[in-house]
């Protein structure tokens, strides 16, 4: 129990000595994962909890954008009556008179 103790101690006086640690981000100057804001925001993309998921970074973008432009794609409606502008309607109206 004492060394328990001592970790959880050891512990508690490095997240009140060091403070909670920094962020971690997606650089995409360099092209890889930084802990803590070492370029301009700009190239930044995060934050995140850990490096792992900010080495996610990009696919996670990926996938927003996916949805969103998915979302932006106008809908057309479903049926037997939606038959499209095709063109070929039999009209007579584009070849002059077909008398």
């Amino acid at each position: 129990m004492a060394w328990d103790a001592g970790e959880n101690l050891n512990r508690q006086l490095d997240e009140e000595q060091l403070g909670t640690p920094e962020p971690w981000y997606w650089c995409l100057r360099h092209n890889r994962v930084e802990q803590g804001r070492q370029c301009p925001e700009r190239f930044l993309l995060g934050p995140f909890p850990t490096a792992e998921a900010a080495s996610h970074a990009l696919e996670s973008v990926d996938e927003h954008n996916k949805a969103w432009d998915a979302q932006d794609q106008p809908r057309r409606p479903e049926g037997p009556d939606d038959s499209g502008d095709s063109g070929d309607s039999g009209d007579a109206t584009e070849g002059g008179d077909r008398s």
